[in-house]
Order: structure tokens, then sequence, then C-alpha cells
């Protein structure tokens, strides 16, 4: 693996629930590695909803091995503009989804997610 690759919520959950060898296998190397960025999208995914203590501090010590990548204005527009591409032809996915394609597009870097049907839909995005 050359670069940094984005982790969608979803390998997340899988990875933390370790449902997935291969995804465990796949996220321990890039961690190990230094090569895993997680979305700002994807830290509010992680976190809304868990009431557990004990998730919470799992969730956020991951998070924490991650490399960050903010939302910004220029993500923003680019999903903004994902988002009516999508809408127009029909194949609109979950907003998180499309602003964490944009992310990784935006920094040159793959996603790997359980979602590829929906991700796939996004024009230029490089998928794991």
């Amino acid at each position: 693996m050359e670069s940094i690759v984005v982790l969608d919520t979803s390998v997340l959950l899988d990875f933390l629930a370790g449902r997935n060898k291969s995804v465990v296998s796949k996220v321990e190397q890039l961690l190990f590695e230094a090569k895993a960025a997680v979305s700002v999208v994807s830290v509010f995914e992680l976190l809304r909803g868990v009431e557990s203590q004990k998730h919470i501090e799992q969730r956020k010590e991951l998070i924490g091995l991650c490399t960050i990548l903010d939302l910004t204005q220029p993500i923003s527009q680019h999903a903004a503009g994902m988002y009516t591409y999508l809408k127009k032809n029909g194949t609109l996915i979950h907003m998180e989804d499309i602003l964490i394609a944009a992310t990784a597009m935006h920094w040159h870097y793959s996603v790997m997610t359980l979602n590829s049907k929906d991700f796939s839909r996004i024009p230029g995005v490089k998928l794991e």
C-alpha cells in the first residue's frame, strides 16, 4: 500500500465488532503503517447515539489512531456538486457517504468501504 486510505464508517464498525476477518486484518495493517484516515463525518457517525462509556472510549481510541480529515469549504462545494449530479441522475446516496467520498477525493485518497454499491455511483472515487 502506498498512500492513505479513508476508512468508511461501515469498515470501522465491522472492525470494532470483529465481524469480518479480512476487514480486521486490512484495517490493522493500515493502522500499523499509519495509513488510515477518517473523515470527521465518520467521527460523528461512530459516536452518535452511543451511550455506553466503554463503547465511546473504544471508538475514540480507534479514531485517535487515524489521521482525521476535516470538512472544508472546497470539500463541501465538491460534495454539493456530487449531490446535484447524483440527484439529477436518480442515484442519490446518503449525505454522509457523499461527504466522505468528497473528502477522500479532495486528498486523492481511496476509500475502503463495505458499501461499494453506493460509493461506486460517484464518478472518480477510488475504492479499495
